[in-house]
């Protein structure tokens, strides 16, 4: 008996002490926008190391296409394990604004995510309580996304009291957590606040909210859902109120939309601007180099083909008797005369582009490299101006082209 005693002991000393290991290993990783600060990660990796379990938001943070790659149902991120979202204590809270992004993170049955002291921003196109970038896998006692002490920043929102009344008489509390005193049911309220300078009036508080959101397969889109949400000391902060206008032809979810799709046409419209604004200072520059260099190339090309052009009519002048040959293969105008061709080819110290299409009236370039030209050009009326140069009206060699 003593010395099963004496095993049973070290047994559990064992077991203990690897309870102790797991302890230890378990760490919190530092994450800020890029992973651009010192001893700092991106949130991806983050995730995606199993012994982190504490995730503090250094800087605000930006998906951007940081989740393209972890979309379900091609490969979201699997979490397997406890994990909480935070700042830094003593710090203004971290923004983290999700980008509309869909199922990137996959929260095992077993598992708890929270979001504690933050704020967040387009966590969902529609309306209600999920974060679309979580999805639960299947499987009991299912997981769960815990929300405290949040601010949740919607580009548009139906009413504070519509929300209410929509909470209340169809989002029945989960069972999972109940209330210590009957009836079960959602704490909700109103509240003004300030964030980042801007005040907020008649918004929502959800005090204490229980809700089992379902898990929904959408086409082309992935699951989203699967888990049960618990939201406590969570404010609801809107950009814009849904009119009745909309709400009287379209849903609610339909009226967000537009919303949000008024508002990332308007984004990428001012990115446009900014794109366009600096390709006018860059794009230039880099044509020009470009432009000279393809000109340098080509014209040099063609003075080497002149120059076996010319030794090759002149071993044919040769082989004839000192008789002029004329080579209908030149690459001359088609139709060109014998006359005109010996007359174009005593010019090739006036490099020629070749004449049987295109050829270069001006360019912009820089200071060393000058256009070519080719004297049979006309220049006539100025038509339009671009961003890669003029065009004129003009004809060449007999013809009107531009």
């Amino acid at each position: 008996m003593a010395k099963q005693s004496a095993l049973l002991s070290l047994v559990a000393s064992l077991v203990c002490g690897c309870g102790v290991v797991a302890a230890f290993s378990e760490r919190t990783g530092y994450v800020s926008q890029g992973g651009a600060e010192a001893n700092t990660t991106t949130l991806v990796e983050a995730l995606k190391d199993e012994a982190v379990t504490k995730i503090i938001l250094v800087t605000d943070y930006d998906v951007g296409h940081e989740f393209n790659d972890n979309w379900s149902p091609r490969s979201p991120i699997a979490v397997n394990r406890n994990v909480t979202i935070t700042g830094r204590a003593g710090q203004p809270m971290p923004l983290w604004n999700l980008r509309f992004q869909r199922a990137s993170v996959e929260l095992c049955a077993s598992c708890s995510f929270t979001l504690d002291s933050i704020a967040i921003a387009n966590e969902r196109r529609g309306n209600g309580a999920a974060v679309d970038l979580f999805v639960g896998a299947q499987g009991a006692p299912g997981a769960v996304l815990v929300t405290a002490n949040l601010v949740r920043l919607r580009p548009a929102c139906t009413s504070t009291a519509s929300t209410q009344e929509l909470i209340s008489k169809a989002q029945r509390r989960s069972s999972r957590f109940p209330l210590a005193q009957e009836p079960q049911r959602q704490l909700v309220g109103e509240v003004n606040t300030t964030f980042r300078g801007v005040a907020y009036t008649n918004m929502l508080l959800v005090e204490d909210f229980a809700y089992d959101v379902p898990l929904v397969f959408q086409e082309a889109l992935g699951s989203v859902g699967g888990y049960t949400m618990f939201v406590r000391n969570t404010v609801r902060l809107c950009a814009n109120i849904l009119s009745g206008d909309c709400l009287r032809e379209k849903s609610p979810d339909a009226c967000v939309n537009d919303v949000i799709d008024q508002l990332l046409a308007q984004e990428a419209q001012q990115a446009g601007q900014a794109s366009s604004n600096l390709s006018r200072v860059v794009v230039p520059a880099v044509v020009a180099v470009a432009a000279a260099a393809v000109i340098a190339a080509v014209a040099a090309g063609l003075l080497w083909r002149r120059k076996r052009q010319r030794q090759a009519a002149a071993a044919g002048q040769q082989a004839a008797g000192g008789k002029d040959v004329c080579q209908s293969g030149s690459d001359l105008e088609a139709g060109t005369s014998c006359k005109d061709a010996e007359s174009a080819t005593s010019r090739l110290a006036e490099p020629l582009l070749d004449t049987r299409g295109w050829s270069v009236a001006s360019s912009s370039s820089t200071a060393w490299a000058r256009p070519l030209q080719d004297t049979r050009i006309q220049l006539g009326v100025l038509l339009g101006v671009g961003s890669f140069g003029r065009v004129y009206k003009g004809r060449w060699a007999g013809k009107d082209v531009a």
